[in-house]
């Protein structure tokens, strides 16, 4: 039996904070330092120590590790959100028996009422481009995911409350992807109030439509209905409030991945010819739509790394990690490994064709049991939205060169312009609402 070789302690870390430089410069400032240490590179912060990791063996070590904190995402957005929201939970217990009551309302069956709910938004957004003239699609995007969400959860159909919602919506996720979250979420921050009073006034929403229904004895088959109608002790009034203001604002990812999609693919005619034909056929299967969005989320993952708190001491890759370490996983790095992906940077839908990368080598939503459960309703909006544009008429890059990556509190890249793209009618086509 060979002898076990002891634990290394960690490289010092840079100088300056690498995490620091990360916020304000974007994800992509992480690769030097991974072609300099490795697959793990050490970091720190005021009061914070940390290492970052790409390579999916590391990761599952950490996760499998005894005393890894599996909800530290959950608990450092905790002090800014609600500490009941789904993803905060404390309590295991408490977390399985809440998520075991939103599971049904994102999958299977429910997954209907989304799809006629972003049906609606997308074909009014997709009336609303401006025809022969470059505009940003993005925001457009946003309000048409928006308005989807609080339709399939609240079963809000009144014109003026809907922008009520999706205005405290927007306010609430512009708020919580500024780079003051992350150094308030970790404690380098000591206040924050604009944080808190968008959280406010999107949960006093909520109540408002909570009590009113107990009040009025109303019944409705959405998201909150379904939370209402349970008789679980755990699912108090606090905890199903949390619940429903943090699915509003998890659930605007879509818009991001769709204007990924856009942006890269418009810019690749083979990828885009594609999903044109796909879009305007008959079969509502759409597995080349899919592996474009795999793709578009292996490139650009809306959330581009996820900490864990180590309780206690760890072994990752030989290297001894003291107790009250976080251990970061890079996605945006893991996702653009060479050793996984050949070419890392080409987008090539092909790669989700017949084949599924390896073990954790593509981890958009999560991964363990605080991983993100909205992926099938994510997957839904994004392909309705897509097609919807295409059956619209012909999209076009508003410029020859790819649009550039702009970050928020470097957790979020965008389309640094919007996605700025130019329609075109196509002759004998007329919009005909999506399937």
């Amino acid at each position: 039996m060979a002898e076990k070789l002891p634990l290394k302690p960690l490289p010092a870390p840079a100088v300056m904070p690498i995490m620091m430089g990360r916020f304000l410069s974007g994800p992509h400032y992480m690769e030097r330092h991974f072609a300099r240490h490795g697959t793990i590179v050490p970091d720190w912060a005021p009061g914070v120590r940390a290492v970052w990791l790409r390579d999916p063996r590391l990761i599952e070590q950490v996760l499998h590790s005894s005393g890894v904190e599996h909800n530290t995402t959950g608990r450092l957005l905790g002090r800014v959100m609600g500490s009941t929201a789904m993803l905060n939970q404390l309590s295991g217990a408490q977390h399985h028996a809440v998520s075991r009551l939103m599971i049904p309302t994102l999958r299977g069956d429910a997954l209907s009422g989304n799809r006629a709910a972003i049906a609606v938004a997308a074909q009014r957004m997709a009336n609303a481009c401006p025809v022969g003239r470059p505009f940003r699609l993005l925001p457009l995007l946003d309000i048409a995911v928006a308005e989807a969400n609080v339709r399939a959860c609240l079963s809000v159909d009144d014109p003026r409350l809907l922008h009520t919602w999706v205005k405290a919506i927007a306010r609430l996720r512009q708020t919580t992807v500024r780079p003051a979250v992350m150094a308030y979420a970790v404690g380098m921050l000591p206040w924050w109030p604009t944080g808190h009073r968008a959280w406010n006034a999107c949960l006093h929403l909520v109540r408002g439509e909570v009590a009113r229904r107990r009040r009025t004895g109303t019944i409705h088959n959405d998201v909150l209905g379904i939370l209402l109608a349970s008789d679980s002790e755990l699912l108090t009034d606090a905890v199903l409030c949390d619940q429903i203001a943090f699915y509003l604002l998890a659930a605007q990812a879509p818009a991001l991945v769709a204007a990924w999609v856009i942006e890269r693919a418009t810019r690749t005619p083979h990828v885009w010819q594609r999903l044109v034909e796909e879009a305007s056929g008959q079969d509502d299967s759409a597995p080349y739509t899919d592996a474009v969005i795999r793709e578009a989320l292996r490139l650009r993952p809306p959330v581009t790394a996820i900490p864990w708190l180590l309780r206690e001491p760890c072994d990752i890759g030989g290297y001894h990690v003291p107790a009250g370490t976080f251990a970061v996983a890079s996605l945006w790095d893991l996702h653009r490994n060479p050793e996984l992906y050949p070419d890392p940077e080409e987008f090539r839908p092909e790669r989700f064709l017949g084949n599924r990368p390896p073990r954790g080598a593509w981890l958009p939503f999560g991964t363990g049991t605080h991983a993100c459960i909205g992926g099938q309703l994510a997957f839904l909006q994004v392909t309705v939205l897509v097609h919807t544009l295409i059956r619209r008429g012909q999209l076009l890059p508003a410029t020859r060169q790819d649009e550039g990556i702009g970050h928020r509190a470097s957790t979020e890249p965008y389309p640094a312009q919007g996605c700025q793209v130019t329609l075109r009618p196509v002759r004998g086509r007329h919009p005909q609402g999506a399937r």
